[in-house]
């Protein structure tokens, strides 16, 4: 072995133990702050819409398909993400597989809201429960 295969050699060596060497400060993991509001979040605006519409919280939460049902929780997803929420918060908190269908309930609320007068009314009837209610 020459000295420029030795020297590649060695500097070689020096990176593997740099990179096996623990660190002298651990990494710090970044926290998010506002998913710490989150629970709260989707707990007063699920209440507010099954006050809205008289049916049980867990009612909202469920894996259940029919219309409407599904249009409630779409609701309520709506507002989560009007909240401020991510998509895939909003997608855990309600037991969503992916935060595509948080996607699919926010772009069908806005078209309702757009097409039919009713809706407005049910979103600021909840809106003003929500301002009414306590916070957490």
């Amino acid at each position: 072995m020459n000295a420029h295969e030795q020297r590649l050699v060695d500097d070689l060596r020096a990176r593997i133990a740099q990179l096996e060497a623990p660190s002298a400060k651990p990494k710090k993991r970044k926290t998010n702050v506002a998913a710490l509001w989150y629970p709260a979040v989707v707990a007063r605006i699920t209440k507010a819409v099954a006050d809205e519409f008289d049916v049980a919280v867990e009612t909202l939460m469920d894996q259940s398909k029919q219309s409407q049902v599904v249009l409630r929780r779409q609701i309520a997803m709506y507002l989560c993400r009007r909240a401020g929420m991510t998509l895939s918060a909003i997608a855990e908190a309600f037991h969503m597989r992916s935060h595509g269908t948080v996607m699919c309930a926010e772009r069908r609320v806005a078209k309702l809201l757009i097409s039919s007068l009713l809706m407005g009314d049910v979103l600021e009837r909840i809106s003003r429960r929500l301002e009414a209610a306590p916070g957490p």
